[in-house]
């Protein structure tokens, strides 16, 4: 007998061979099997009749039987289509039509009609719902009650011995109706035991995969767990995973089975406990329901001891009542743990004993951590940086230099800048930064910087240049003096011609000229002597630098040995740079200066300039920024430089000459001014070839350097205006007075500063402008401008000066002046500016001849 699984199966197969996707609704899978198992077993008795008329060679109902079986396999091949409703529809009215005929052909109503229609009620009452089931019962009776009524009245004849008549009918419709209706009630109780036995098989099915899957996905977090697990009850181990034997340097789990813990911990833990008291303790508690969390030293079977992590936990599985430990080997973790602590406390070390600032700041400039001598530079007391922002300690100007900077970090370049702070009790001091960006997750999240005051540093810088600038004066001296001598000569001489000449308009004209570019060459030379000379703050502004080798090199050739050449190479449409005049003009003559000295017996040094792309720069210094550089070269035909001189080159009182006759500071301090303008500087040396030295200045300002053209086009205009003219050299206030009356002024003179405040008070109301000497007796020029300044705020003043200090310039430049004349002065040049600024058009801001001082 085949048992109900194997028939369950077989029927399954069948019906995914011929319905291969199953129907969403379960209650039209179930009428599926319910179909199929009908279907088929009506064919298989179609079958055996069929065989059985074959081998009888009874052919008298053979083509009513195949019309069926044939409308039994359409169902079956609607089924497979997919058409449930169809399928059953075809077989349940091709069997009703298939018993009809044949009890209407020679059957009656006897055996048939009591079995037939019974059995096709049964199969209705399992296929249809209510609706269809009273249609196709109603439809079967009336078969029925058609054929009887037949039978009754002798259409159709009947063998059988039992007369029908209509009671007899009466009869067999009533069983056959109450039948139906019995078989349709009971279907439903039927369908619904089925679909509940299916749900619940299904339910324990579904209930019995997942409780496998959750004992295998248990094995395998056990088996494949990184801790070792082990499952503990009444104080002995009962089962561990793999990890267990690894950790615990065991072959087999019979080595951890059946053991306690104690037999795997040394007597006493590190803190002097008993290993086997406090064992007990926490897996009492862990049995209590307090899940257990501790450091614990272990030891393998080899009796070497680890440290681990381990968790106890209860599990409770019926009556039984099990401990489950986890232990995790913390040895890695442990030794990483302090040498992290060791790491940091070397960090926190370094970092506070560092004698720069450091500090690290957020992205809006906010300080969050800093070290003391953080503190200390900005003046504040130990750990009163944190929270503070940089902002607090700047000038509005320093705080846009501060963002721009940042800016550049938000890009990944890393910043070095000079800034300047005021710190809390007003005192101002310079720093040097130098700032890296800091990323977390792709975003900038500040800035860890270290800042070093250099105040003091740069003041002893600018002591040292001074120095030089006087030693370097007193090399020139020599031919200084000799300079200065020819020109007074020439001077003397044409003056005599002067009187010589007043009845020779040609020779008169010619001894003017002469006297004046003599002059022109005094007042340069005096120029270059105080550029050497003077003490000046640093002014970074844009620089022609073909303009300051232009002025430099005939100085040069009037005091260096005649033997000595000088040739210049100048680079078409040269861009300026941003730097201080004066100490470049330094730089230039100190490399000048050491090309000299390297040539006893004469030579040739070249000037280049030349421009550089960034990528050229960049591959000679990686600390190079993203502009253009103009490189200046000296290069010299002399002696020329080992290697061991040329690495020491640029130390502080490092020289190779004789005794007295260098101090070994020219070079350092080129060095030294490079460096403050962010430049970067390089030598190439050959004994007996010669020397290169050469000078990479960053170009920031996007303008071609041009010659200045001190030519002034067209006739200078003049004007009624009343001038007030202060000065206490009379030739020179008597020659500016008539130049100033020739263009249509009127002037009032003033000899001293008292005559000059006395002379304004009476005439503010009509003077214009104010031309003043700046060294004046009786009062000096910055204090009669003041005093001016008091009785009228809208005058225009113009200085004009042998020497005026840079402190006693800038002061008067904060207070309003904006144009300065050194002397000597082209009287062009005053009446020029003198127009230009009554007539309200802008001026140099610090006049004319500021262009040939270069500040």
């Amino acid at each position: 007998m085949i048992s109900n699984e194997r028939q369950s199966t077989f029927l399954s197969k069948v019906k995914r061979i011929i319905v291969p996707e199953p129907f969403a609704n379960p209650d039209q899978e179930r009428s599926v099997d319910i179909f199929l198992t009908i279907t088929l077993a009506s064919l298989s008795g179609l079958g055996l009749v069929l065989a059985n008329r074959l081998f009888r060679s009874d052919f008298d109902q053979f083509p009513s039987m195949l019309a069926v079986s044939g409308a039994l396999l359409g169902a079956i091949l609607l089924l497979s289509l997919g058409y449930l409703w169809w399928a059953k529809s075809v077989t349940l009215w091709s069997m009703l039509i298939f018993v009809s005929y044949q009890c209407f052909k020679d059957d009656g109503i006897h055996d048939l009609a009591v079995f037939a229609y019974p059995g096709i009620l049964v199969m209705a009452g399992l296929l249809l719902s209510r609706v269809q089931f009273a249609v196709y019962a109603s439809t079967a009776l009336a078969s029925l009650a058609t054929v009887g009524y037949l039978e009754t009245i002798g259409v159709i004849q009947s063998d059988f011995s039992v007369r029908t008549n209509l009671v007899t009918i009466i009869d067999i419709i009533v069983i056959v109706f109450v039948t139906g209706i019995t078989i349709r009630l009971l279907s439903d109780a039927l369908l619904r035991s089925i679909r509940q036995t299916k749900d619940h098989e299904e339910a324990i099915t579904k209930q019995n995969e997942e409780l496998r899957k959750s004992e295998e996905r248990y094995h395998a977090l056990f088996e494949g767990a990184n801790d070792a697990i082990v499952i503990l009850k009444e104080w002995q181990f009962i089962d561990c995973n793999s990890m267990t034997l690894t950790m615990f340097g065991c072959q087999d789990r019979s080595e951890i089975v059946g053991h306690s813990p104690v037999e795997f911990s040394p007597p006493r833990q590190p803190d002097g406990t008993d290993s086997k008291e406090q064992a007990l303790k926490v897996i009492k508690a862990a049995l209590g329901g307090s899940p257990q969390r501790f450091n614990w030293v272990h030891a393998r079977k080899d009796g070497t001891l680890f440290d681990a992590e381990v968790s106890l936990s209860a599990l409770t599985s019926g009556e039984d009542v099990f401990v489950q430990a986890l232990v995790r080997d913390i040895t890695r973790r442990k030794a990483a743990e302090s040498a992290l602590r060791d790491s940091e406390e070397r960090f926190r070390t370094l970092f506070e004993s560092q004698g720069e600032g450091t500090g690290i700041v957020d992205e809006t400039e906010r300080f969050i951590l800093c070290n003391p001598a953080a503190d200390s530079i900005l003046g504040v007391s130990t750990g009163g940086l944190v929270g503070k922002s940089l902002k607090e300690f700047v000038s509005p100007e320093q705080w846009r230099l501060i963002q721009s900077q940042t800016r550049m970090r938000r890009s990944g370049s890393r910043s070095t800048y000079e800034m300047e702070i005021v710190r809390p009790d007003g005192e101002t001091r310079l720093l040097m930064v130098t700032a890296t960006p800091r990323y977390q997750a792709g975003k900038y999240i500040g800035a860890f910087g270290i800042f070093r005051d250099i105040t003091d540093q740069q003041r002893l810088q600018h002591q040292l240049i001074q120095s030089q600038r006087i030693q370097s004066l007193g090399t020139l001296a020599g031919g200084v003096a000799h300079d200065f001598n020819n020109i007074l000569s020439i001077i003397l001489g044409y003056t005599t011609e002067l009187e010589k000449g007043r009845s020779e308009p040609a020779r008169h004209a010619e001894a003017i000229r002469t006297i004046q570019n003599a002059v022109g060459r005094g007042a340069a030379l005096v120029q270059q002597i105080l550029t050497f000379a003077r003490r000046t703050e640093v002014t970074f502004g844009p620089v022609v630098l073909p303009d300051l080798v232009r002025e430099l090199i005939p100085m040069l050739e009037r005091t260096f040995p005649k033997f000595i050449t000088f040739r210049r190479e100048c680079e078409k449409d040269l861009p300026l740079i941003h730097a201080d005049h004066t100490q470049i003009h330094q730089a230039l003559l100190n490399l000048c200066v050491n090309a000299r000295d390297a040539m006893p017996r004469g030579g040739e040094i070249l000037i280049r300039l030349s421009t550089l792309t960034p990528q050229e720069v960049a591959s000679r210094f990686s600390e190079a920024e993203n502009y253009r550089y103009v490189c200046l070269s000296v290069s010299d035909s002399g002696t020329g430089m080992d290697e061991a001189t040329r690495s020491r080159v640029f130390d502080p009182f490092f020289t190779t000459k004789d005794m007295g006759k260098g101090t070994g500071l020219g070079l350092s301090v080129v060095y030294g001014i490079v460096q403050g303008h962010k430049g970067f500087i390089e030598v190439e040396s050959m004994q007996d070839v010669g020397s290169t030295f050469r000078l990479y200045f960053p170009s920031r300002v996007d303008v071609v350097a041009r010659r200045l053209d001190e030519e002034r086009e067209g006739e200078i205009r003049g004007g009624t205006e009343t001038i007030l003219l202060v000065e206490d050299e009379g030739p020179l206030r008597n020659l500016m007075r008539m130049r100033l009356e020739a263009k249509g002024y009127t002037v009032i003179e003033a000899g001293d500063g008292l005559q000059a405040v006395e002379s304004f008070s009476r005439h503010q109301h009509e003077i214009a402008l104010v031309f003043m000497d700046f060294g004046l007796p009786g009062m000096a020029g910055a204090d009669v401008y003041r005093k001016i300044r008091e009785t009228s705020s809208g005058v225009h003043v113009i200085f004009a000066g042998g020497f005026v200090m840079p402190e006693a310039k800038n002061e008067l430049v904060k207070e309003g002046v904006g144009t300065f004349f050194q002397k000597p002065y082209h009287p062009s040049e005053i009446l020029a500016t003198v127009r230009s600024i009554l007539d309200g058009e802008s001026v140099p801001p610090h006049g004319m001849a500021e262009k040939r001082e270069g500040d």
